[in-house]
């Protein structure tokens, strides 16, 4: 994709993955350790499109 797309004169797609990047979701009931809800690609209102 990042070969072919500048190419055809399209913009290539970029993808941010960090562990530190939350969800867009309210958290539900978190554990006593504490950690962030994740986004998830399965679930399109989690996440951030551009």
């Amino acid at each position: 994709v990042r070969e072919i797309f500048p190419k055809m004169k399209w913009k290539v797609p970029v993808s941010v993955h960090h562990k530190l990047l939350p969800g867009l979701k309210k958290q539900e009931n978190v554990e006593s350790g504490g950690e962030f809800s994740k986004m998830s690609k399965s679930d399109p209102n989690s996440g951030i499109f551009i």
